[in-house]
């Protein structure tokens, strides 16, 4: 162990006040190593708690990465797994010009910006039809219409069923 010279010069002018300079040299001496034993004790101490803390916070990091336990908070699926989304769910509509009655659009497709016109293929994507409103697209299994922001879709004609008589 070394012992810190301040904690010595302090100690044996105390012990010289004392009036047995010799006696109390040595009792400081066995009091210094004490004291230093002591606070390499708690820096080990403190040391192990650090570790101890930090696989803690590792294991409950591990845990919130874990899949959930059905039953205890967990979000079940609620699609059934045959249900595939089709490309054109990640296609946004950003805008729609109409000048000299050709029709462009402008669709955002995984952080890319394309221009479109009716015929155009991005993919397996194809444009049917766009109007000032909408784009009508398709995957090749199913066509699907997107909106401008702001436009709704038209109401479908309701029939009217003539009552009996």
């Amino acid at each position: 162990m070394r012992v810190n010279p301040l904690t010595i010069s302090i100690l044996t002018a105390l012990a010289v006040f004392t009036g047995n300079a010799l006696a109390s040299v040595e009792a400081v001496d066995s009091n210094a190593n004490t004291l230093l034993q002591l606070a390499a004790d708690t820096e080990l101490a403190n040391a192990q708690t650090r570790v101890a803390t930090a696989k803690l916070e590792a294991r409950q990091a591990q845990q919130k990465l874990a899949s959930p336990i059905k039953g205890k908070n967990a979000v079940e699926r609620t699609t059934s797994q045959g249900t595939q989304r089709s490309p054109i769910d990640n296609i946004e509509l950003k805008s729609l010009v109409t000048t000299n009655g050709v029709t462009t659009a402008w669709i955002a497709l995984e952080g890319e910006l394309i221009e479109v016109k009716k015929g155009s293929k991005v993919g397996a994507i194809s444009i049917i039809n766009l109007n000032e409103n909408s784009i009508l697209f398709s995957d090749g299994h199913k066509q699907k219409r997107k909106w401008m922001a702001g436009f709704k879709r038209p109401a479908s004609p309701q029939m009217v069923m003539p009552r009996g008589r």
